[in-house]
C-alpha cells in the first residue's frame, strides 16, 4: 500500500498575496517562506504571509538566498558570509524560535567561488560559515536547500550538514514524489538517498490550487507520511513522539485496579495528554509527568491509548502524537455500588439543624467521602453511611457521595437541598378605605429570604384587623400571585366597613394582624403571630357636621370661605353654594388648615367658639349676629385678623393675642378682669368694649399712643376719647361699660410701654402676664389719675402732672403725662380727678 507523503510549498513575494485557508484546504502541512535574499532585505511578504500560515496550522520556516557575489550572475562585489548570515537573522530571526521549522539556506549561487576563491573561501567553506554563523547566534542548525549545484559543494559541507532540502523536477525519471516510489539523486551527499524534502515541481500553473496570487508555485515532499516525525526532526522546540509505554503494546492480563500508565520522557515536553478508548477527546490532560493513574477502574476487554507531548512556544503551543498503543484487561475488580436513597432527598427543604447526611448502603462498599458544596477535598471517610451531625447555613447547598473499596470507587450523583430555618416576612402595601366605599381591599407582600412563599397556606384566615370602637374582622382571602416564588402577594377583603360604609368617623389607628398557624413557607417555617402594620383611613370629613351638640367646621385646605347662618332655628353653613342646616347645637369648634382660610359669621347663633388647628387660619369675619369666641383664636392661629361688622357683635371669654382686629360693630372683653386683648393691628370705627380688662397695641412702624393734633388726640388715645364722649363713654372707640366707669372713678388709662415698664435693657418684658416688646401701646382699666399704669393713685401720679402742668397740647400731653380727661390740657382739672380718688381709692383690686 502507497502511504502519501506529507505535501508542502514554498513561496516568496513572487506568489503575490497567499489565500493560506485555499492552501490549507488544498493538503498543505508546511511550508518554507522566504525571509530574504541576499539584495532583498526583507522579502515583502514576510509578515504577512508567516501571519497567514500560522493561523492556519501550517508549520511554517523561514529561508534565505545567498548571492556571494550580489547577484544572480556572480559578477558583483563579494558579500561576506558572516554579513549575509546577519541580514537573514536580521530580517528572519523572530521566525528562528520554538515552533518554527529550522531555518534554510538556499544554495543556488555562488559557483563562481569554486573558480575563484575569494579570501580562503570556496562554495562550500562560505556556505558553512554561514551556517555556523546561524548556530552561533540563533542556537539551531539550519537546512541546505540546493539543486544541481549540489556538485559545487565538497563532502566537508557534507558531511556537517547532512539535512538537505533538495530542487529536482524530473520526477518522471525518478519515481512518483507524492507516493514514495521514488527520490531525487543526492550525490556527493552520502549514504543515498539522503534527502529529507524536495522540490519536486515549478515552475507550473497551479499556483490558484494553493492558494498563490501568482499561477506559479513551487511544490514539495517531506520523506516521510508523519506530520509528528515532521516536527519531532525539524520544528525548533518540538518533544520527542512519545515511546516506551507500559502496559507495552499488547499486552494482556492487565490488572485494572491502581493501574498507572507509563511512558518514556518526551524531551522538550512540558506536559502531556492521555486518550484512553476515546481517541479524539483527552482523558487526562496537562500531566506535569510522564504517567497517570487511571480512574475509573477499567472493564474487561482490549484499551486503546496513546499520548500528546506539549511544548510551549513563542507563536503557538507545540503537540507530538505517539502512536496508538494497547493492552488487555482481564477480570473486572467488583467496585462499590453507587449511592443512593439521600437524606435531605434531592430538592428538599429543611429548616432545622443540626441533622445528618444519610444514604443507604452501597453494596461492597467499606467507607465513604463526601463532598459538600462543591468542595475540592472530601470530609469524612465514614465507615457507615451516614455523617456527623452538621449546621449548614440558611441557602442552597450541595453533596455527593463516594463509596470506596480496595478495588476503586464509585461517585453518586450531585444531590441538592435547601436549608431554610427563618419564616416568610410580610408587608402592607399601603392601601387605605375609600370614602363611602362598604369593602376595603388590601394587599400584603410575603417575601422568604432563602425558600419559597407556600401558596397554599394562604386563606381567610391568615389576618384579622381591629380598629377603634372595638371594631373586630377577619379579612377575606381574595386571591394571590400564582405558584410558589420567594415573594408572594396576597389580596385580602373587608367586607363590611365599621359603619356600613367608610366615612369619615371611622377615622383612627387600625392594625392589620397575623393570625397564629397560617402563612408558612415550603420548608413549614410558620409565621409568627403579631402585627404586619397599622393605618388610619384619613378620611376628610364634610366641612360642617355635627359631633353631639357641638357644631364643627373642618376647612380643606383649598382657602374656600365657609359661611356660617341661620334659618330659622336652625345653624346653617355654606361652602360654595352648599347649604348644610343643623339643629340642637350649644357650641362650635372651628378646625383650620395650613391654607388662608375665611370664615364667615352671618347672623348665627350665640355659640360658644372654640378654633384649633394650624397655623393657616387668617380670617374671622363677623358679619351679623353675635359670636362668643371661647378661647384665644391666636393660640393655633397667631396671624388671624378678626373682623366685626356693623351691626354684629364678638363677645371674647378668654384672653386674646391676633394679628389684626377691626371692629365696625361692637367688640367686647367680657367682663371679669385679668384679660388681654394683644393685637398688632387694631381699626376701631365701632366699639370696642374693654370692660375691666386691658389692651396691648403691639404695633410696627411709628408709635400708635397717638397725638394731639387739630384739636383732638390721635390713634389709641384718640380712640379712647371719643370712646369716652367726657366720661359717659358711649361714644364709639375704645370703651369701658363698668358701670358709669364707676361713676368717673375709673377709666382707660394709656401709655407707651417705655414709659410704664422697665425693660432694663432686654428687649422684651412682661405686663399683666403677657410679653410685650419696646413699641407697644399699654392701654389699662384703672383709676382715673392713674399715671403710671400702676393700679394705684398716689404722690407717683401728682408729680407726674407737676411736671406738665401748664404745658400746650403741641408738648405731646397724654394720659401718662396728666391729661386725665383726654382733653388736650393738664390742669387744675387733672388734680381735682386725683384728689377725687385718693381719698376714696389706694389700689384697684
Amino acid at each position: 500500500m502507497l502511504c502519501a507523503r506529507l505535501t508542502g510549498i514554498d513561496v516568496s513575494t513572487f506568489q503575490g498575496n497567499m489565500n493560506w485557508a485555499t492552501a490549507k484546504a488544498a493538503g498543505i502541512s508546511f511550508a518554507f517562506i522566504r525571509a530574504s535574499r541576499t539584495d532583498t532585505l526583507p522579502d515583502p511578504k514576510l509578515a504577512q504571509n508567516m501571519t497567514g500560515s500560522a493561523a492556519q496550522g501550517i508549520v511554517t520556516g523561514v529561508y534565505h538566498r545567498i548571492l556571494p557575489f550580489s547577484n544572480t550572475a556572480d559578477t558583483g562585489a563579494f558579500v561576506d558570509p558572516i554579513d549575509d548570515a546577519d541580514n537573514f537573522i536580521a530580517s528572519g530571526g523572530a521566525y528562528m524560535g520554538s515552533g518554527y521549522m529550522r531555518p534554510v539556506v538556499d544554495v543556488e549561487n555562488g559557483a563562481k567561488l569554486n573558480t575563484t576563491p575569494v579570501n580562503g573561501y570556496n562554495l562550500s567553506t562560505w556556505t558553512l560559515a554561514f551556517v555556523n554563523r546561524i548556530k552561533e547566534i540563533k542556537g539551531v542548525t539550519p537546512l541546505i536547500y540546493t539543486g544541481h549545484y549540489r556538485s559545487n559543494l565538497n563532502s566537508s559541507v557534507v558531511t556537517a550538514l547532512p539535512d538537505l532540502w533538495i530542487a529536482n523536477w524530473e520526477d518522471v525519471n525518478y519515481g512518483h514524489p507524492v507516493f514514495g516510489t521514488g527520490g531525487p539523486p543526492t550525490s556527493p551527499w552520502t549514504p543515498s538517498p539522503n534527502w529529507k524534502f524536495w522540490q519536486y515541481d515549478s515552475p507550473n500553473s497551479l499556483g490558484a490550487t494553493y492558494g498563490a496570487e501568482s499561477k506559479d508555485i513551487d511544490l514539495n515532499v517531506f520523506n516521510g507520511d508523519d506530520i509528528d516525525v515532521l516536527k519531532q526532526n525539524f520544528v525548533i522546540g518540538a518533544p520527542q513522539i512519545p515511546s516506551g509505554p507500559s502496559p507495552v503494546h499488547g499486552s494482556g492480563s492487565v490488572n485494572p485496579v491502581g493501574l498507572v500508565l507509563n511512558w518514556n520522557d518526551s524531551p522538550n515536553a512540558t506536559s502531556y495528554d492521555v486518550y484512553l478508548d476515546d481517541m479524539t477527546t483527552p482523558a487526562a490532560t496537562n500531566l506535569a509527568s510522564s504517567q497517570w493513574t487511571v480512574s475509573p477502574v477499567l472493564t474487561t476487554g482490549t484499551h486503546r491509548w496513546k499520548v500528546v507531548a506539549k511544548a510551549s512556544a513563542t507563536v503557538k503551543p507545540l503537540q507530538v502524537e505517539g502512536p496508538e498503543w494497547s493492552f488487555t484487561v482481564t477480570g473486572s475488580p467488583v467496585l462499590p455500588a453507587v449511592p443512593h436513597n439521600p437524606f435531605p432527598a434531592e430538592g428538599s427543604f429543611l429548616n432545622y439543624h443540626p441533622f445528618a447526611y444519610d444514604w443507604a448502603n452501597s453494596s461492597n462498599a467499606t467507607s465513604y467521602d463526601i463532598y459538600y458544596d462543591g468542595a475540592a477535598a472530601p470530609s469524612g471517610n465514614f465507615a457507615s453511611s451516614q455523617s456527623n451531625s452538621f449546621r449548614p447555613a440558611d441557602g442552597l447547598h450541595t453533596w455527593q457521595v463516594v463509596a470506596k473499596n480496595a478495588n476503586g470507587t464509585t461517585s453518586g450523583p450531585t444531590w441538592s437541598y435547601t436549608m431554610d430555618t427563618v419564616a416568610p416576612t410580610a408587608t402592607y402595601n399601603n392601601q387605605l378605605p375609600v370614602n363611602a366605599a362598604s369593602t376595603f381591599t388590601f394587599t400584603v407582600t410575603y417575601t422568604d429570604a432563602t425558600s419559597l412563599v407556600n401558596r397554599a397556606t394562604f386563606d381567610g384566615y391568615d389576618i384579622t384587623v381591629t380598629g377603634p370602637n372595638g371594631f373586630t374582622a377577619n379579612a377575606v382571602f381574595v386571591s394571590a400571585t400564582a405558584g410558589n416564588a420567594a415573594t408572594r402577594t396576597a389580596t385580602y377583603r373587608i367586607n363590611s366597613a365599621p359603619g356600613g360604609t367608610w366615612d369619615w368617623t371611622d377615622n383612627g389607628v387600625y392594625t392589620i394582624a397575623q393570625n397564629a398557624n397560617e402563612i408558612r413557607d415550603v420548608a413549614n417555617n410558620i409565621r409568627a403571630a403579631g402585627t404586619i402594620a397599622t393605618f388610619n383611613p384619613s378620611i376628610t370629613p364634610p366641612f360642617a357636621y355635627m359631633a353631639g351638640s357641638t357644631l364643627n367646621i373642618h376647612f380643606d385646605g383649598t382657602a374656600r370661605p365657609i359661611t356660617l347662618g341661620r334659618n330659622g332655628a336652625s345653624m346653617t353653613a355654606t361652602l360654595d353654594g352648599t347649604t348644610l342646616s343643623f339643629s340642637g347645637a350649644t357650641a362650635m369648634t372651628v378646625t383650620a388648615s395650613t391654607a388662608s382660610d375665611t370664615l364667615n359669621y352671618n347672623n348665627p347663633h350665640a355659640l360658644t367658639t372654640t378654633f384649633t388647628g394650624g397655623n393657616g387660619l387668617e380670617a374671622v369675619n363677623v358679619q351679623a349676629g353675635t359670636v362668643t369666641f371661647a378661647s384665644n383664636l391666636g393660640t393655633q392661629s397667631p396671624l388671624l385678623n378678626l373682623s366685626v361688622a356693623s351691626g354684629a357683635t364678638a363677645i371674647f371669654n378668654s384672653t386674646q393675642r391676633i394679628n389684626g382686629l377691626s371692629v365696625a360693630g361692637t367688640a367686647t372683653l367680657a367682663a371679669g378682669g385679668g384679660k388681654v386683648l394683644v393685637v398688632k393691628n387694631l381699626s376701631v370705627a365701632g366699639r370696642l368694649d374693654l370692660a375691666d380688662n386691658d389692651l396691648v397695641w403691639d404695633y410696627t412702624g411709628p408709635t400708635k399712643i397717638g397725638a394731639w393734633l387739630s384739636g383732638q388726640y390721635t390713634d389709641a388715645q384718640g380712640l379712647i376719647a371719643t370712646g369716652r364722649q367726657g366720661g359717659s363713654w358711649a361714644g364709639n372707640g375704645l370703651v369701658t361699660t363698668r358701670p358709669a366707669a364707676l361713676t368717673g372713678a375709673t377709666t382707660l388709662a394709656a401709655a407707651e410701654a417705655m414709659q410704664i415698664v422697665n425693660f432694663n435693657g432686654n428687649p422684651t418684658a412682661t405686663w399683666n402676664g403677657q410679653a410685650i416688646d419696646q413699641t407697644a401701646v399699654l392701654i389699662k382699666y384703672t383709676y382715673a389719675g392713674d399715671a403710671d399704669l400702676n393700679g394705684k393713685i398716689n404722690g407717683d401720679d401728682y408729680f407726674v402732672i407737676d411736671a406738665r402742668v401748664g404745658q400746650s397740647p403741641a408738648a405731646a400731653p397724654a394720659y401718662a403725662a396728666g391729661d386725665f380727661e383726654y382733653n388736650g390740657r393738664i390742669d387744675a382739672d387733672d388734680y381735682f380727678v386725683i384728689d377725687r380718688n385718693i381719698g376714696r381709692f389706694t389700689e384697684l383690686l
